[in-house]
C-alpha cells in the first residue's frame, strides 16, 4: 500500500478535473468500463483500490466524483465555517480512507473522514499559529512607538478587562473586547465578533503594532495573510496634555500603503463618567484618519483607546454604546 501514498492528492486533482475528464477518458477506450455502472457512494472502497493499482485513471476520477458526491454537504458546512484548506482535505481523507480500508464503503469512509476532521479542527486553538507572538515588530517602529509610550498618562493600571459593546449600526449585535496591557507598555485587544471572526491586536494608544485575523470560512483571509505588522512609524509627538495633538504615519504589511493620522487630545474626565465600573482618568480622543475618523477615550488604566464614534466614506457613521465592563485588577 506503500505505492498509493500520494494518492488524496491525485484524487483531489482529479476531482477538480470534473467528471467530464472521466467521461472523455471513458469513450476514448472505445467501450464502457464496466466498474464506472457500479461505482456509487454506497461502492466498496476496493474498486478505487483496485483502480489504483491497475493505473485505471478513469475510475480514478469516477471516484474522485463518487467521494465528493458522499461528502459534500460535510464538504459545505466544513467549507463555510472553516476554510477551503479545511474542506479539501476532507476530501483527500476520504480518499486515503478507501485505501487504508477496502473492505468498506466510499460513503461509510466519507462519514468516518468528516468526523475525524471536524473533531481536528473543532478543538481550541486550532488554527492559532502562528500567533502574535511568533512575529516581530521592526526595531526602528518599536523604537519610535517608544516615544508615544513614554509620554502616555501614567497611573494605576488593571490586570485585564472584558467590555461588551454594541453597534448603532448592529442593533442587537453584542462585540467583545479583551483588553490586556501588557508589562511591556503595549496591550494585547482581542475582538470577538463571532465565534468564527476574532481579531487579535497590540497597540499603544491609537497606534496599532500588529495584527491577526482569526476570521475563518470562505472570507477568512488565507493562512499567510492572517498577520499585519507595521513595518513604518513616523511619529510627531511633544506631550500628553489637554488640547494637545500629535500625528502619525503608518505603513502594513500587506500593501495597505502609507495610512496619515492626526490624534486631538481634550481634558480628562473621571472614568466613572465614561462606565461606572472604571477607575482613574479618562482622556477625550479624536483621530483623523486617512480613510476614516474615530472619537472615544483613552482610558488610563487600561491603556486603551475606546471607541465610541467612527465614520467613513464606506460604512457610514457608528456609534457604540458600552453594555457590560468587567474588570479584573
Amino acid at each position: 500500500m506503500a505505492r498509493f501514498g500520494s494518492f488524496g492528492i491525485i484524487a483531489v486533482m482529479a476531482f477538480w478535473a470534473g467528471v467530464g475528464c472521466a467521461q472523455a477518458a471513458e469513450s476514448s477506450g472505445g467501450s464502457p468500463n464496466p466498474l464506472l455502472g457500479s461505482l456509487t457512494t454506497e461502492s466498496k472502497c476496493q474498486i478505487l483500490v483496485d483502480a489504483m493499482r491497475d493505473n485505471n485513471q478513469t475510475v480514478i476520477n469516477e471516484g474522485a466524483n463518487a467521494i465528493f458526491i458522499s461528502v459534500m454537504e460535510n464538504f459545505d458546512v466544513i467549507r463555510q465555517k472553516f476554510g477551503e484548506r479545511e474542506a479539501q482535505q476532507l476530501i483527500e481523507r476520504s480518499f486515503r480512507g478507501c485505501l487504508s480500508h477496502p473492505d468498506e464503503t466510499i460513503f461509510s469512509q466519507g462519514r468516518a473522514s468528516f468526523q475525524s476532521i471536524l473533531q481536528e479542527i473543532s478543538q481550541p486553538g486550532y488554527g492559532d499559529e502562528p500567533g502574535l507572538d511568533d512575529v516581530a515588530v521592526p526595531a526602528n517602529v518599536q523604537a519610535t512607538a517608544a516615544k508615544l509610550q513614554a509620554i502616555l498618562p501614567n497611573g494605576p493600571v488593571a490586570l485585564e478587562a472584558s467590555i461588551t459593546t454594541t453597534s448603532s449600526t448592529r442593533p442587537g449585535h453584542q462585540v467583545t473586547l479583551v483588553v490586556k496591557p501588557g508589562k511591556s507598555g503595549t496591550t494585547r485587544v482581542r475582538e470577538v465578533y463571532s465565534p468564527s471572526f476574532v481579531m487579535d491586536r497590540e497597540e499603544v494608544g491609537p497606534v496599532q503594532l500588529k495584527s491577526k485575523n482569526n476570521q475563518r470560512g470562505l472570507y477568512g483571509p488565507p493562512e499567510n495573510q492572517r498577520i499585519a505588522i507595521t513595518t513604518e512609524l513616523t511619529l510627531t509627538v511633544s506631550a500628553w496634555a489637554a488640547d494637545a495633538s500629535f500625528s502619525f504615519d503608518t505603513e502594513m504589511s500587506g500593501g495597505a500603503g502609507l495610512q496619515k493620522n492626526s490624534c486631538m487630545i481634550g481634558r480628562s474626565v473621571e472614568a466613572k463618567t465614561v462606565h461606572a465600573a472604571l477607575e482613574g482618568r479618562a482622556w477625550p480622543l479624536q483621530c483623523d484618519r486617512t480613510s476614516w475618523k474615530e472619537s472615544g477615550y483613552y482610558i488610563e488604566e487600561l491603556r486603551y483607546f475606546l471607541v465610541m464614534h467612527s465614520q467613513s466614506d464606506d460604512l457610514g457613521a457608528s456609534d457604540y454604546s458600552i453594555d457590560r465592563i468587567e474588570i479584573t485588577r
